[in-house]
């Protein structure tokens, strides 16, 4: 009698050719003498222990499915399945991925915008099982990771504490509110309401090594959303764009290395809208309002474009009604939340090519996409709360993107 496990292969094979056959035959050998053939388990060809090494020609290969088993024998498990990576009753929200580490806000979903939890992980993937959620912070509303540290805006202020073992290493207490606050490597960089006025926003980092606190680009305009990259801390700038029709205001992109100021965005009619933006490896990815005069409609019609910050030079991404909103740039890949029809969908844009990849498409909504490497993560509503999701994208090339699959 065949074993079950023989059984399943042939029965994803199909109907077999007379090379598969022998090739069976030889598997059922292998199986009585007391291999387990349904787990696809093979003996290394060294004689050492079994492996799940890349075997396209191994009995039994077949296809990626979103299926917790690796049906294509390349040592990887549901490669291009989006895999849940939280189950709380409670929201899991705004996740942040550094380092293989995921981090993300925990918080009551009776009461969205109140202190909650920082939770902290590895990151699962297809070829590892990552490690178990620990608390981080208490009552805390954001995280910032960078390396080693997490930046971690608390009911008290910004602290800086150890990714690993939650440790306080730096409290940043200044007399005025901090917003926005961001890390990199050794600066974290925030935006904060000037003494005495009503919008007179400034944009200061502070040497962590040192204590040094440096004012940036004061100007008596709009300096906010500061991010941060090696020696460089970029903002969003207003000051060309003040008070503009309907009072707008329209933002620009402004950078400082320590050696004064320069302005990365220079066309006039090509301004940024209000809102974040995000920084990788010399570039900046934002929307950009192309019709200033009629930017106070809602939905705006905008342009995803991405900046590079020495040059200037401009590469326009997209031109969406309603907009991408740009929440994250790795490598080749632009990751932005569309919105459409009140719900938004995940999409994934290849800055070489332009093509776009739809990750969800679930009548809810999905935000806070964030990459690093060939990990993806997001948080979506699918289950009636926030779940945080995971998508390993290792396998593209070959074929393994199953957006619409759910891997148990």
């Amino acid at each position: 009698m065949l074993s079950r496990g023989l059984v399943n292969s042939l029965t994803r094979i199909g109907t077999p050719s007379l090379v598969s056959v022998r090739a069976c035959a030889v598997l059922w050998l292998a199986c009585v003498a007391g291999c387990d053939c349904g787990s696809h388990h093979f003996e290394a060809a060294d004689g050492g222990p079994g492996t799940d090494a890349p075997r396209p020609d191994a009995p039994g290969a077949v296809p990626e499915r979103c299926n917790g088993i690796d049906d294509d024998l390349d040592g990887k498990r549901d490669e291009g399945c989006p895999i849940r990576l939280t189950t709380s009753l409670l929201d899991d929200r705004a996740p942040r991925l550094e380092a293989g580490r995921v981090a993300w806000l925990r918080a009551d979903p009776l009461f969205p915008r109140a202190p909650g939890q920082i939770l902290i992980r590895d990151l699962p993937t297809a070829s590892s099982p990552g490690t178990e959620e620990r608390v981080l912070a208490e009552d805390a509303l954001a995280v910032r990771l960078s390396g080693e540290r997490a930046l971690v805006l608390t009911g008290d202020g910004y602290v800086v504490m150890s990714a690993q073992t939650g440790e306080v290493t730096h409290r940043l207490e200044r007399e005025n509110s901090m917003y926005g606050g961001r890390i990199g490597g050794h600066t974290v960089a925030w935006y904060e309401l000037a003494a005495g006025t009503d919008e007179d926003y400034e944009v200061y980092s502070m040497d962590l090594r040192t204590g040094a606190v440096t004012l940036h680009g004061a100007h008596y305009s709009i300096q906010r959303a500061p991010e941060v990259e090696g020696n460089q801390v970029v903002w969003l700038d207003d000051r060309h764009g003040h008070h503009t029709v309907h009072l707008l205001h329209f933002h620009e992109l402004f950078t400082t290395d320590g050696e004064g100021i320069r302005r990365v965005t220079t066309q006039p009619d090509e301004m940024a809208k209000s809102s974040n933006f995000v920084l990788d490896r010399g570039r900046a990815l934002l929307n950009e309002v192309r019709e200033p005069w009629v930017a106070w409609t809602e939905p705006k019609p905008c342009a995803a474009v991405m900046y590079d910050i020495e040059t200037g030079s401009r590469t326009e991404l997209s031109n969406a009604f309603p907009c991408d909103e740009p929440t994250d740039l790795q490598g080749r890949w632009a990751v932005v939340e569309h919105d459409r029809e009140g719900r938004s969908e995940l999409v994934l844009i290849d800055t070489r090519t332009l093509e776009r990849l739809q990750v969800t498409d679930y009548p809810r909504r999905s935000t806070s996409g964030r990459m690093e490497a060939d990990q993806l993560v997001w948080a979506d509503d699918r289950n009636d709360q926030w779940d945080l999701y995971t998508m390993d994208l290792s396998d593209l090339a070959a074929g393994d993107f199953f957006p619409e699959g759910v891997a148990p």
